[in-house]
């Protein structure tokens, strides 16, 4: 009765941990500060990158990465690369998934480890971030899109832990970017701006004179 009992306590307790592990996977427009900001504005006609960091639980090694990255308006903006960053050992297999496909700038990227020793991501704790991958993309109307993650299509793919069962993609918690789009130029206003710094700067020319 008492080993039953211990195992039952144990198995709950083993259950709520794996259950309430979380991750934090996050968009920042830096690849040195995970949080420089998650807002992008790129010119008219030029390109611009995003980057995506991983934190993940204390005492966890995450094994496996797999999400697509949806975009709220699909007209401003495409994806023309993602890559994962992978330092020998860090991934076996990394492939960034496809561009503009299925309505998402990346459709079902994936990155995964069997080396559970020195393989994935260890990054010490929520908070403490390891830099995942990169996105670019190229400006394509004047405008602004929201993006997020959202789970690989297959269910059997999101976040997963060395050590702890089935995909815990719900146990992650998810960030949101924006990216715009804006005139190469100037607004009237500016213009007009430009015009009266000349004219001054004339003026003080003519009076040193």
């Amino acid at each position: 009765m008492k080993k039953t009992l211990l195992y039952f306590v144990c198995l709950v307790a083993c259950g709520l941990s794996a259950t309430t592990a979380q991750a934090d996977l996050i968009f920042s427009t830096s690849n040195t500060d995970p949080l420089a900001g998650t807002h992008l504005e790129i010119q008219e006609g030029g390109s611009g990158s995003l980057y995506t960091w991983l934190s993940t639980p204390p005492g966890n090694r995450t094994s496996g990465v797999a999400f697509s990255i949806r975009e709220s308006e699909t007209s401003i903006v495409n994806a023309s690369a993602h890559a994962f960053d992978n330092p020998p050992g860090r991934w076996l297999q990394a492939a960034g998934g496809s561009l503009n496909s299925n309505g998402n700038a990346v459709h079902n990227a994936q990155a995964v480890t069997f080396d559970s020793a020195n393989g994935g991501i260890s990054s010490g704790g929520l908070g403490n971030f390891v830099l995942l991958s990169q996105i670019d993309f190229v400006a394509t109307a004047l405008g602004t899109t929201n993006i997020d993650f959202f789970p690989h299509t297959n269910s059997g793919n999101g976040i997963q832990y060395f050590g702890v069962s089935g995909n815990q993609w719900n146990n992650t918690v998810k960030g949101t970017a924006s990216i715009s789009v804006v005139s190469a130029i100037p607004e009237p206003g500016s213009f007009a701006a430009m015009a009266v710094l000349a004219l001054a700067g004339g003026m003080i020319r003519r009076r040193a004179r």
